[in-house]
């Protein structure tokens, strides 16, 4: 799994105040996660399906799974139960920046942030 690469360009949105792209980020996540064989049926119906909301709950199992693995701080975990979507995104840039994670902005950010899509 891409995890910095992924962290990376949540941040880059993030700074842009470009919630959408964040969550489309978090799609990727889970798309990178299907390469590892460890995206649910449900996961991948709704990516197919494009609902934001449920890809958003259906990411909380694998936060608790890998809160176990002591990947995901108890603080997400925490949001992510409660269906805060603000308040992970927050989570994700904190971490992010713990993490000193600095990546240059893909040809795709750019893309994005010349058209000034906020969707």
């Amino acid at each position: 799994m891409k995890r910095k690469h992924v962290i990376a360009k949540q941040v880059f949105w993030l700074k842009m105040e470009n919630v959408q792209n964040v969550i489309a980020d978090l799609k990727e996540l889970a798309v990178s996660q299907m390469e590892t064989r460890r995206v649910t049926a449900k996961q991948l119906f709704w990516l197919k399906m494009g609902n934001v909301q449920n890809v958003i709950a259906d990411l909380t199992e694998p936060a608790v799974s890998k809160m176990k693995r002591k990947h995901v701080i108890a603080k997400q975990v925490f949001w992510l139960k409660m269906e805060n979507v603000q308040n992970v995104i927050a989570d994700l840039k904190v971490l992010a920046v713990s993490q000193m994670v600095t990546r240059r902005v893909t040809a795709k950010q750019l893309f994005w942030l010349k058209m000034g899509n906020v969707q």
